[in-house]
């Protein structure tokens, strides 16, 4: 009896610490499989489950692995004298946001910098991307209709959405006067933001912007730019820009944001013309304030580092200076920019250096720019 007693107990004990080990063992799995990072590829298009869930999951493992914010400038091929901008704008960056730190990117659409400009620009810690996600004008044919591909190139900034929650665009041809706290620490109550037009009711310029959202979006806008580039007949019509009269980055986009898009601020984007006269013409024919404006935009042919070129006297009597006050707002507005681009540039660099002739030009731009009967 006693060695058949014992023989049943052996085996409960066997049975017991079996049942101890398979539960010991099915415990470490959940808490392996709890703890283990998800391995599916964030950028995929999840199956929306009947609750959500599924996409809710993948939209924020997106949004933990992507940077919080970017800056970014684009140009195109080499760069050539745009990289005079980039710098500039970023020295202006510098200059009024205080302990900037944020990550600055160029990107360079469908074409490569030289070396030297490389270097020049990573020494200032300003990082390079090349793109070209976005098909080119060699495959591309519209009939009687113009088209700046030049412009278009700007859908490029776009792909780094990828990488990052918040863009916040800005022209190379722009530079900030003062902190533009409102793009930076604003709250996003919508995925895209531009300055309204200064001459044009519900348009928005595309020099300067910010965009918040995944990457979907450039999907959608690879969707949206290859119905344009099959476009026909009166359905172009609709991606001219009103301003340039041609196809470009400015015309697309206020299809693609029509009804979806929030202004900032219209002292964020002023034209240099109108910040010399201190005043806009067009729909919006008001005065406004140079000591209001955070940011000027140097459109059209004539550029800061162009000394050359006078700006903003074009043809017709509007565009003059017509007295000592506005000549001077010209003036100062060339000289911070020049300053912010001395500021970061390194001088001994053939590219970017400033020629003797360039600078007595600057000096004598007053003497060249009379004012102009104006009445």
């Amino acid at each position: 009896m006693t060695a058949r007693f014992s023989e049943k107990s052996h085996c409960k004990l066997q049975k017991r610490a079996a049942l101890f080990l398979f539960l010991a063992f099915l415990s470490s799995t959940w808490i392996k499989l709890k703890m283990a990072p998800m391995s599916f590829d964030p950028y995929h298009k999840a199956n929306v489950n009947s609750t959500g869930n599924l996409e809710v999951e993948r939209l924020n493992t997106q949004r933990k692995l992507k940077e919080p914010l970017v800056w970014v400038s684009y140009v195109d091929g080499d760069g050539g004298e745009y990289l005079s901008g980039v710098l500039a704008l970023y020295g202006s960056i510098v200059r009024n946001v205080p302990h900037f730190n944020n990550r600055f990117v160029l990107v360079v659409a469908c074409g490569e910098l030289a070396s030297e400009n490389i270097s020049l620009l990573t020494r200032n810690r300003i990082e390079i991307r090349y793109s070209c996600f976005f098909p080119s004008e060699n495959n591309m044919k519209y009939e009687r209709l113009r088209v700046n591909w030049k412009t278009l190139k700007k859908l490029e900034v776009f792909t780094l959405l990828k990488h990052f929650r918040k863009l916040i665009y800005i022209d190379a041809d722009m530079h900030f006067l003062r902190n533009p706290v409102k793009l930076y620490a604003g709250n996003q109550d919508s995925e895209f933001q531009a300055v309204p037009s200064q001459q044009l009711l519900a348009r928005f310029n595309t020099g300067i912007f910010i965009v918040e959202s995944d990457f979907e979006l450039v999907e959608r806008i690879g969707e949206e730019f290859k119905k344009m580039t099959h476009c026909s007949g009166q359905v172009c019509q609709k991606y001219i820009d009103r301003m340039s009269k041609v196809i470009d980055d400015q015309g697309f986009l206020n299809v693609f944001f029509e009804r979806k898009w929030k202004p900032l601020p219209l002292e964020y984007n002023i034209k240099v013309m109108f910040y010399a006269k201190s005043r806009m013409w067009g729909a919006r024919n008001s005065k406004l304030s140079r000591d209001d404006t955070v940011a000027l935009h140097w459109t059209g042919k004539a550029k800061p580092w162009k000394a050359e070129v006078l700006y903003p006297c074009g043809n017709t009597k509007k565009y003059c200076f017509c007295d000592r006050k506005e000549e001077s707002a010209f003036k100062q507005a060339k000289s911070i920019w020049m300053a912010d681009l001395l500021r970061v540039k390194n001088e001994s660099n053939p590219i970017f250096s400033v020629s003797n002739q360039q600078q007595l030009a600057m000096k004598m731009i007053h003497v060249r720019t009379k004012a102009k009967n104006c009445s």
